[in-house]
């Protein structure tokens, strides 16, 4: 079972013990634990360790400038790795991530310093030096997108970019259905994929 570790924000492991490394090649609409939904990405690690291998995952959200990890609870041994390395990867994708095997193992020792340095859960940089101040300022760069403000029930078009219609804004009177958690998250994937 993945549980997050209290207080810990980042990954402290030597990079010669890192076996794998998953990272999000999206940004994806999230929200956990106290944190507001917000734009937030994904890492699953894979560490060799003194009782075998731990698996952790971790969850930047850029808003708030978080790092959440998580670590695999139970024992995880050579023999059953791959299941579990599965299932936290699968758990990550579930959430609407879309995660790539960085081959971490087969890469140059200059590329994996270079990996690191990127990567969040390490302390790193992330991927864009001084990220958008919030979710909203990089929403403004998307095609076309509406926020939706779940106290009035109404959305709001922002600029536009790129786009093959015109948007009009949507309010709870226009529409016959009631847009749910799971309906914004694809909808962001889908802008996000434009």
């Amino acid at each position: 079972m993945i549980e997050r570790i209290p207080g810990g924000t980042t990954i402290a492991a030597d990079a010669s013990a890192i076996v794998e490394i998953y990272r999000s090649i999206n940004e994806n609409m999230m929200s956990a634990e106290s944190y507001p939904t917000q734009l937030s990405e994904a890492v699953v690690v894979s560490v060799r360790a003194d009782t075998g291998i731990d698996i952790f995952v971790h969850y930047y959200m850029y808003d708030d400038e978080v790092g959440l990890l998580y670590r695999e609870m139970d024992a995880v041994t050579p023999q059953n790795y791959t299941s579990y390395r599965d299932l936290a990867v699968d758990s990550v994708e579930s959430m609407g991530f879309i995660l790539e095997n960085k081959n971490y193992r087969k890469l140059p020792d200059t590329e994996k310093g270079k990996l690191l340095a990127t990567l969040l859960a390490f302390g790193g940089k992330g991927r864009k030096v001084g990220a958008f101040a919030n979710s909203k300022t990089q929403l403004q760069d998307s095609p076309s997108v509406f926020l939706l403000d779940e106290t009035v029930h109404e959305a709001a078009a922002l600029p536009k970019k790129n786009t093959l219609a015109t948007a009009t804004p949507v309010t709870a009177e226009s529409t016959n259905f009631q847009l749910n958690e799971a309906t914004w998250n694809i909808f962001f994937r889908f802008v996000a994929s434009l």
